[in-house]
């Protein structure tokens, strides 16, 4: 852990954040926070905008709602409100080039979802 730190920055803390999340993946996730400055992320405190980017860019989801349920698990866990969704939409559409009418139609199309399989209502 300490020798991760070192390489990457981050705090101690942070890295086991990472690891909690991301199990063996963390070190790739913390590879890439490295890389660029970062931010938390406004409406989903303890998640940073290069997270949610390195997210949208290694994982294999098509939609908005595929991403905050399997890979962020932040609907699950009840941590989302509308706006962290738009906010997830925005950071997401950012990394994978998405126009602002497809960020704004990935953040329709997860509400009907969220609320109709999983109970989850913003």
């Amino acid at each position: 852990m300490e020798a991760l730190a070192a390489w990457t920055g981050l705090d101690r803390e942070g890295l086991e954040l990472l690891y909690e999340r991301y199990g063996s993946r963390a070190e790739a996730v913390a590879d890439y926070l490295k890389r660029g400055s970062d931010e938390i992320l406004k409406t989903v405190p303890g998640y940073t905008r290069l997270e949610i980017a390195f997210l949208a860019l290694n994982e294999k989801k098509l939609h908005l709602d595929d991403r905050v349920l399997r890979c962020a698990m932040l609907a699950m866990l009840g941590q989302l409100t509308k706006a962290g969704l738009v906010e997830l939409a925005e950071v997401t559409g950012e990394a994978l080039g998405w126009t602002g009418e497809q960020k704004t139609a990935e953040a329709k199309r997860a509400l009907p979802i969220l609320a109709g399989r999983h109970g989850v209502r913003l």
